[in-house]
């Protein structure tokens, strides 16, 4: 399971219809979702990544899964093994893999706001300012995180363009810094800092993989910024989300992403509304 952030831009308000297309629980019907040439290129790609990777987490969880079992003796042997080692799925003889699962699948349930409520900083007040509510799990990890941000009525999860400020929150630079001097860089805790401030999920690669220096991770954590973009019905993402927050990005196609976030962002109708929901696959 993973969550992740979507800004959803729409021409309305109605960002439900927006996010409707792309629910994992819409059945379509039933079609090759990858044929046999698809599934051997994929098989040999990821032997390929593996022996080529430095990566000794990415090694480790291959060596564990059954693509390390397959036999890749010719074509027709990693597919005999290949559907051997997947049991009942939807495979025919020759190897293609039939669905009936949405193929624009994105996620299987959302929030507004959720994890990342108050996400928006407005220019000022508005009317019927629209903010999930922390669920009992969020206010044990962070209440005066929460609290400050529900009392907060300059934050919202769902306004119109022109009433957003999105420039960038230069107050947690400093502390950024040395988020990444500490997590990445391993640099020492100086006296009046505690680990448990800057304690993360994620090892240092993942942060290298994904922002590939201090400077471009600084300047994201304080700018607007979502895992992916809804863009009136296109759905813009740097990578398929998979589970406990990993991507398939690279750093390319996080650094394509943000070119293409920054270029729509800076052109937005100011009439357009936009939404942070939080999304869950």
């Amino acid at each position: 399971m993973s969550h992740f952030t979507v800004a959803v831009i729409t021409k309305d308000e109605d960002y439900e219809k927006a996010l409707a297309p792309f629910d994992e629980n819409i059945e379509v019907e039933r079609y090759i979702r990858t044929s046999r040439d698809e599934l051997i290129k994929e098989c040999k790609q990821k032997k390929e990544k593996f022996e080529n990777s430095t990566d000794d987490d990415y090694k480790k969880w291959y060596l564990n899964s059954d693509w390390s079992k397959i036999d890749f003796t010719n074509d027709d042997t990693i597919i005999k093994s290949y559907l051997e080692l997947m049991g009942d799925e939807d495979y025919d003889e020759q190897g293609n893999k039939w669905s009936t699962y949405n193929p624009n699948s994105k996620w299987d349930r959302w929030q507004v706001g959720g994890r990342w409520r108050g996400s928006l900083k407005l220019k000022k007040p508005v009317e019927n300012n629209v903010k999930s509510e922390p669920s009992l799990i969020h206010l044990r990890e962070n209440p005066k995180e929460i609290l400050e941000t529900l009392s907060d009525e300059l934050k919202t999860d769902h306004a119109q363009v022109k009433d957003i400020d999105f420039t960038p929150d230069l107050s947690n630079v400093k502390y950024y810094e040395r988020f990444w001097e500490i997590n990445v860089e391993n640099s020492p805790l100086k006296e009046d800092e505690k680990m448990e401030d800057f304690r993360t999920f994620y090892n240092s690669n993942y942060y290298i993989k994904r922002y590939g220096n201090k400077e471009t991770f600084v300047k994201e954590r304080t700018t607007f910024r979502t895992y992916a973009l809804l863009y009136h019905g296109e759905w813009i993402e740097p990578g398929q989300m998979g589970w406990f927050g990993s991507s398939s990005a690279d750093k390319d196609g996080y650094a394509q992403y943000r070119q293409k976030f920054e270029e729509i962002m800076s052109n937005l109708d100011p009439e357009d509304w936009i939404t942070v929901v939080d999304c869950h696959i």
